[in-house]
């Protein structure tokens, strides 16, 4: 029998050459290892599991009010996600982080994740609560502007209350120069006539909101000479001159307060020099603590004093008076000019009531200063609950 020769079932013997028999050999090979391929292939694509639980939620810190930004690690075989609130999807992507908005403050929500692929969807990921931040970080300050004070090296840097801010911080150049809850501040020991950059911040419990910068020039030196004698005789004296105040038309009595609103407004003047307004004393016939929430200062149609109601700020005079005191304020009014001096109250949220409350100043419940510094009171007559400087309004 020759090489490369074969037999049949019957003993008839079939010739194959022995490269025929290699090529058919090689065939079968490659035949079965494409099939273990495919199979390999459709078990991976079909039949592979995708493990979930690996991966956590969890919350970004230092996110806005009102959204809760969920994150989730990369899972394995995974090509897409899907996240629910609750029973509300709210994600499907390839992400692995989803900010939810539009949320209310302080709420907690239900979130949980599944994974998927083509070979379908896994079992979702146990659910975590999340919380939505309750308090949102307060806005820039506006009206940020520095004024030259007369002489000596001086700025009065001052903005807008910002609503929900606790407190201010103030920087000149990258020195905080002031941290507290007024809203401005007399910056002094400067160089003559010298440029300076500020730039001021509100903060709450959520944190710091967005700054803004100005810049502006400090006062040049003051004059070495002594006053002369018209000056003198007023601060001997001690009469009410310097500045006048007056009790303006609008707004009259009967002024509903249903959120906030002007109760009463005054015309001030200053006469023979630029007058300061240092603080100002309130007073009401019914005990403010019930009824309103905050009451502000207006020079002309700008807000520049605010200060809420509560024990550490109202004082308790009798039964029937009750004092609101607004210090420490810096408010200017240039010599010649007359402007609006303005008391704005906001009512307390709460059930609806009405109620008439009187608003009043007493003499003396201003006091000002003059570029010399010499302090002056008013009004000097007229003042009281039945006087000149009072007006009635409704809470309701």
């Amino acid at each position: 029998m020759s090489s490369g020769e074969a037999f049949s079932a019957d003993g008839q013997p079939i010739l194959i050459s022995f490269m025929e028999y290699q090529r058919k050999k090689i065939q079968r090979n490659n035949l079965s290892k494409i099939f273990a391929f495919v199979l390999l292939f459709i078990m991976a694509t079909f039949f592979s599991s995708v493990d979930l639980w690996a991966s956590t939620l969890s919350q970004v810190s230092g996110e806005v009010c009102g959204q809760i930004t969920v994150r989730w690690g990369k899972v394995e075989g995974a090509e897409e996600y899907e996240l629910y609130r609750g029973d509300e999807l709210i994600y499907r992507g390839k992400n692995n982080e989803y900010i939810d908005s539009g949320l209310v403050l302080g709420r907690s929500y239900p979130y949980r994740l599944r994974a998927s692929n083509r070979a379908g969807k896994s079992p979702f990921s146990p659910t975590v609560h999340l919380v939505a931040r309750n308090l949102c970080t307060p806005d820039k300050p506006d009206n940020l502007f520095v004024h030259s004070y007369p002489c000596g090296g001086k700025t009065l840097v001052h903005w807008d209350s910002v609503p929900r801010a606790e407190r201010y911080e103030l920087r000149r150049g990258g020195t905080v120069i002031y941290s507290g809850d007024l809203t401005y501040f007399f910056d002094s020991n400067l160089r003559f006539n010298w440029r300076y950059s500020y730039t001021v911040r509100a903060w709450n419990s959520s944190g710091w909101g967005k700054e803004v910068s100005i810049s502006g020039r400090s006062s040049d030196r003051c004059p070495p000479f002594v006053p002369d004698k018209p000056f003198a005789d007023r601060a001997e004296s001690g009469t009410e001159g310097d500045m006048s105040i007056s009790l303006r038309t609008a707004p009259r009595d009967g002024v509903r307060v249903r959120t906030s609103a002007d109760v009463i407004s005054f015309n001030v003047t200053a006469n023979h020099s630029d007058m300061t307004i240092r603080r100002i004393d309130v007073f009401f016939d019914k005990d403010p603590r019930r009824y309103m929430d905050k009451v502000e200062i207006k020079l002309g149609t700008r807000v520049v004093a605010s200060i809420p109601v509560n024990s550490e700020t109202v004082s308790v005079i009798s039964r029937d008076e009750y004092r609101l005191r607004l210090g420490d304020l810096f408010l200017e009014v240039k010599d010649g000019r007359t402007t609006a001096l303005t008391v704005r109250v906001t009512r307390k949220p709460g059930p609806n009531y009405s109620q008439y409350v009187k608003v009043y100043l007493k003499n003396n419940s201003i006091r000002v200063e003059d570029t010399l510094f010499i302090s002056y009171t008013l009004p000097t007559a007229g003042g009281g609950i039945t006087g000149d400087f009072s007006r009635r309004f409704i809470v309701n």
